[in-house]
């Protein structure tokens, strides 16, 4: 009679114990897997910081000086003008949607002119080590430089290594 009881309390479910195993287990897997995706997302938003270099504002601006016969001076002046005016080159038009605020995908987008042949544009991670270890610097020669965060938050410029 009593190994009936038994059988019948232990076929109920689980013991206090066998659950909190269970829950040390999947908290154990977590603490493991979430690293390896923050690292992940980085390097999707470094990916993506060098792709707007090289394809968007390398095209755009060759395009802004087919056109106006200098380079833009800053990103507003490759954006649409506001309040739905017409083009120009103060807004030109060229890009459009979050970029042209300065920032996308964590990486914050500035843009110098010193004359209507020269441009440099510059991709520094918003917050170096979180939003990306990786600064960019593009300028009129359309080649893509970079310069690692691991040494020391330098932006890239002219004399950072090429990418390949």
């Amino acid at each position: 009679m009593q190994e009936g009881r038994r059988a019948n309390r232990r076929s109920r479910g689980f013991s206090l114990i066998e659950l909190l195993i269970v829950i040390a287990i999947i908290l154990i897997l977590i603490g493991i897997a979430a690293p390896m995706y923050d690292k992940l997302q980085m390097g999707a938003r470094e990916a993506a910081a060098k792709v707007t270099l090289s394809k968007t504002f390398n095209v755009v601006q060759t395009q802004y000086k087919n056109t106006y016969q200098r380079y833009a001076a800053n990103v507003l002046e490759l954006c649409p003008p506001a309040s739905g005016g017409t083009t120009g080159p103060q807004a030109s038009g060229l890009l459009s949607g979050d970029i042209c605020s300065g920032e996308k995908g964590g990486y914050v987008f500035t843009m110098t002119s010193t004359s209507p042949d020269i441009y440099t544009i510059n991709a520094n991670p918003k917050v170096p080590g979180s939003s990306g270890r990786i600064f960019y610097f593009l300028d009129q020669t359309g080649v893509v430089r970079q310069n690692d965060a691991s040494k020391g938050n330098e932006p890239a410029n002219a004399n950072s290594p090429e990418i390949r």
